[in-house]
């Protein structure tokens, strides 16, 4: 047992330690991306493949999604993104844990602009938004019809050229590195 003297000492002590202790877990705790206005009204229960195999059926869903850039177009004041979906986990996208399934592509409406050097291919993405209807773009000099969804906020990793984490073990580290902006619309 540790003596600190006489009482008050010791409760100070304790204080001392127990203040250290939670500006310690506050400093490991996971920090959202989004704020909890952002994220309120998510369909917990959306069921991605569903999704690809019947997108215009799910139509109006808000989602929270993930993923890396493949490109990225600002027109009359709108960004279009077509993202390779990678799955979300502890708020940071991963690679796919089922390396033997194809990785499907969706689109992201954004009603606002955003700055170029974030639509670099490659860079990692999360959308908080609702689900519309499928629209043929072209990807790659293809056209292709992908699912899309229209974009309340949006969250960007400058990590064009680096790989995302294979595993959720230390990888909170390497994407605080990367430099990152969230762009919201105007009611968040």
């Amino acid at each position: 047992m540790i003596r600190f003297g006489n009482r008050k000492s010791g409760r100070l002590a304790c204080a001392a330690v127990l203040s250290v202790g939670m500006i310690l877990l506050q400093a490991c705790a996971t920090i959202p991306t989004f704020s909890p206005r952002v994220m309120e009204d998510l369909d917990e229960t959306f069921d991605v493949e569903a999704w690809w195999k019947a997108p215009n059926s799910m139509v109006g869903r808000k989602v929270e999604l993930g993923g890396q850039l493949v490109q990225g177009v600002v027109k009359n004041g709108e960004t279009f993104l077509v993202v390779l979906q990678l799955p979300i986990v502890d708020q940071l996208i991963y690679e796919s844990f089922e390396t033997h399934k194809p990785m499907k592509q969706y689109g992201i409406h954004y009603r606002a602009t955003i700055d170029p050097k974030w639509l670099a291919a490659g860079n990692h993405i999360m959308v908080v938004g609702a689900t519309l209807q499928t629209k043929t773009v072209l990807v790659s000099g293809t056209q292709q019809t992908i699912p899309f969804v229209n974009a309340e906020c949006l969250h960007v990793w400058k990590s064009a050229g680096t790989a995302p984490p294979s595993l959720p073990l230390d990888t909170a580290a390497k994407f605080e590195r990367l430099e990152q902006a969230t762009y919201c619309t105007s009611g968040y």
